[in-house]
């Protein structure tokens, strides 16, 4: 597999190397949690690297394959910035690789090297009307509050999550000034019905929702893996 690659289709004027190398490895670390083969072994593809071509900063080389074949891997060459030169959200670049390798052609068992696929004009094309799924938006929720996660909400802890429906999620939350675990709803899709992967407005202003603002959101669910449900899905 050849490390260069074409000239990138974006404007690069406005981002030093280290700067794209940042948003390389942001893309990178978001990809770690498609490494691992799904749980069940039906047909499925999954990441096996993410390179960043040496002449080509602007861009990201992610290869894929059956986690069983090597022959069967494929490597999709992804843009870091749009036509604008604004960031590509690193959602927006999963997004746009699930289609592309939904598309897929089938792997010639004699190609000697791992094909790569200029995908950089198809991902800002797609970028036009980005396709998520309601996946996508479980795991924007659920960042929120990761485990292990260092950050301003530190003081409150992840102790569970579970999917209800095509448009809800709990949380499960614990926190030092919580007398007993709680369940927070929070919604996946906005007023359109599109899954919505940018929960940051929720995650600022949870630190100060919980616990003063729980009053407020009470929710007659009845759940035993908490002692209470509080409904932040209008956030």
């Amino acid at each position: 597999m050849d490390s260069s690659g074409p000239e990138s289709p974006c404007s690069r004027s406005g981002w030093s190397e280290e700067q794209l190398t940042d948003l390389h490895r942001t893309l990178m670390g978001q990809l770690l949690r498609l490494v691992p083969v799904p749980l069940s072994r039906a047909p499925a593809l999954v990441v096996r690297g993410v390179l960043q071509p040496p002449r080509d900063p602007a861009t990201t080389r992610v290869v894929v394959w059956d986690g069983r074949n090597a022959a069967t891997s494929m490597a999709y060459d992804l843009p870091l910035t749009d036509g604008c030169d604004d960031s590509i959200p690193w959602c927006s670049l999963i997004a746009a690789l699930r289609h592309l390798v939904g598309g897929a052609r089938d792997r010639d068992a004699q190609e000697a090297d791992t094909p790569v696929v200029d995908a950089r004009a198809e991902v800002l094309r797609l970028l036009q009307a980005p396709s998520y799924d309601v996946t996508d938006a479980l795991y924007s929720a659920v960042s929120m509050l990761e485990p292990g996660r260092r950050a301003r909400e530190e003081s409150m802890r992840l102790s569970g999550f579970l999917l209800l429906n095509e448009r809800t999620a709990r949380l499960y939350i614990d926190a030092p000034l919580l007398p007993d675990r709680i369940g927070l709803d929070v919604a996946l899709r906005d007023e359109n019905g599109n899954p919505t992967v940018d929960h940051t407005a929720l995650a600022y202003a949870l630190p100060s929702l919980v616990p003063d603002e729980l009053e407020w959101n009470t929710s007659k669910a009845r759940d035993p893996y908490c002692s209470a449900v509080y409904d932040f899905t209008h956030w």
